[in-house]
């Protein structure tokens, strides 16, 4: 199997409105799990991004397999 470069990576992305949606979302998730302490917003969105382009990564792979 190819590994993916970085800039493969790069052109990996969710529909642009679900994107910002689920980032959104998933950011604040994390500043509830934190207890809702202020200062960390930058932080939950890359996080919350990273996440959701990983999974979309994942999920393109395994239907690349089938």
């Amino acid at each position: 199997m190819k590994s993916l470069t970085l800039p493969d990576m790069a052109k990996i992305r969710l529909p642009e409105p679900m994107m910002e949606h689920e980032i959104r979302l998933r950011a604040y998730d994390l500043y509830e799990q934190r207890g809702k302490v202020q200062g960390h917003a930058l932080e939950d969105w890359l996080q919350s991004e990273a996440e959701l382009t990983c999974r979309a990564l994942v999920q393109d792979l395994n239907a690349a397999k089938m």
